[in-house]
This record gives C-alpha cells, sequence and structure tokens, in this order.
C-alpha cells in the first residue's frame, strides 16, 4: 500500500508537464538591467515550481529582465530579504498530495485537510508584503485551495474551493475553460489590463478548471464571472447543487 501511494504521489507531481521548448519573445524587457527578484516556492510540496509546472514562466521572467530564485522556501527569513515578489503555486502539503491520491482513488480523506504553511510562515509572509513585498498566490479548487486557505484569509481573501463553470463563456465543450473578454465585460479596465487594441495590452484570458475567489471591498477584480457562471463543490454534481 505505501509503494502505490508513493507511485501515485509521484505521478501527480507529475502529471501536469510544462512545455520544455517554450522560447519567450519580449520585444520590449521591463527591466533593460537588474530587475526585481522574483522567488517560486518549491517546499510545500508544490505541483508547480520553477522547474516543474511553471518552468516557462520562469523563463519568461527571465526574459523579461527579472532575476528569479527558482528553489526554497519562499516564506522563510532568508529568501524573504532577498526578493521583492513570492509567487505560491498550488502549495498542497503532504497531506494535501495524499489527498489528491484520494480523491483519484475515491476515497474520502477529508479529514486529511490542512494548510500547507503553518502560523510562523504566514506570519512572516505577512509581515513582509506589509513592508512592501508582492505576493501571488496561485490554487486550483482542493485540494489545493483548502490547502492555502488560511494564507489567503490572512489578506482577506477567501477561497471558494469549488469548481466554476460559465456555458455562455466557454471554450470548445468544456465549461470549465473559461474565456475572458473585453467584448464580454469580463475584464476590468485596469492599467495590468492595458488600454484596449493598444501595444502590449491583454485582449482574451482563458482560464481551466478554476474556483472563484472573494476578496475584500478595496479589492481590484481583474476577471469577473458574468451572470451564466456557476459553481459546483463535487464536479458531477447535481443541478440543484449549483451555486
Amino acid at each position: 500500500l505505501s509503494a502505490i501511494i508513493v507511485g501515485l504521489i509521484a505521478w501527480i507531481r507529475n502529471v501536469q508537464t510544462a512545455d520544455t521548448s517554450y522560447a519567450p519573445r519580449v520585444e520590449r524587457r521591463m527591466w533593460p538591467d537588474g530587475g526585481p527578484t522574483v522567488a517560486i516556492d518549491d517546499a510545500h510540496w508544490n505541483s508547480h515550481t520553477a522547474t516543474r509546472g511553471y518552468a516557462p514562466f520562469a523563463k519568461l521572467l527571465r526574459a523579461d529582465g527579472y532575476n528569479v530564485l527558482d528553489s526554497g522556501n519562499a516564506s522563510s527569513p532568508e529568501v524573504l530579504s532577498n526578493a521583492k515578489v513570492v509567487v505560491v503555486a498550488n502549495a498542497l502539503g503532504f497531506r494535501g498530495v495524499v489527498r489528491e491520491v484520494g480523491q483519484i482513488a475515491r476515497i474520502d480523506l477529508e479529514g486529511l485537510a490542512a494548510d500547507a504553511f503553518t502560523d510562523p510562515e504566514i506570519e512572516q509572509l505577512d509581515v513582509w508584503v506589509k513592508n512592501g513585498g508582492s505576493l501571488l498566490i496561485a490554487a486550483e479548487p482542493r485540494p489545493a485551495g483548502r490547502a492555502v486557505q488560511s494564507l489567503a484569509e490572512r489578506f482577506d481573501v477567501t477561497m471558494r474551493d469549488a469548481m466554476v463553470f460559465d456555458p455562455e463563456h466557454s471554450e470548445r465543450d468544456d465549461q470549465t475553460i473559461i474565456v475572458f473578454t473585453r467584448q464580454g465585460r469580463t475584464m476590468a479596465q485596469h492599467p495590468i489590463i492595458g488600454l484596449a487594441k493598444q501595444r502590449d495590452s491583454i485582449e482574451r484570458v482563458v482560464t481551466f478548471g478554476g474556483q472563484a475567489l472573494d476578496g475584500p471591498p478595496h479589492a481590484t477584480r481583474l476577471l469577473m464571472f458574468s451572470g451564466t457562471a456557476y459553481e459546483l463543490k463535487r464536479p458531477n454534481g447535481r443541478t440543484e447543487d449549483r451555486i
């Protein structure tokens, strides 16, 4: 049984493979020289790190002039003292990985729900952000959403931890592949998005298998769901289970 669990954990951690041939082309570097340092966490059983899953993202950052720390505990004082941006992508923690194995085997391991980050780690990140650091958290629905719940809630962000569907703004035949556009009024007017049809502006964003977030009143929402979107706690839930 232990061998099977170890094998499934190894498979899960490598099931989403990055495009190793990706070569970013950046015409105008954001930072021609000496850009900020970005630390990508790999110490919390993350399914996405700078060398696995987010390798193309790390390449793009370097091409844009950023310095990338591609290993280490991004909540540690050693990393935080050198980083301007911290990226935490699908941090599961060991229990979260075991829960994911249970989901595949259709075994209820809800009792293993636990945070990937300890209270001291969350406190360190909170102080670091208040002192000017920037934190990017990426988390799919359970178990990833549950694993970083306490970290997100420290910044008044609630991860609803349920799959979102949208029949009117989806791509292909999969209602979880949601397309956000200016025309559909599901993208905010914001400097990060850019002005319509201008150089470097964003015209279209496609997400897959994502969850919804609730933020504090002062938060800026860049991608917004339409009135036809709904969520299900279970992917194969009944119509009456829709929210």
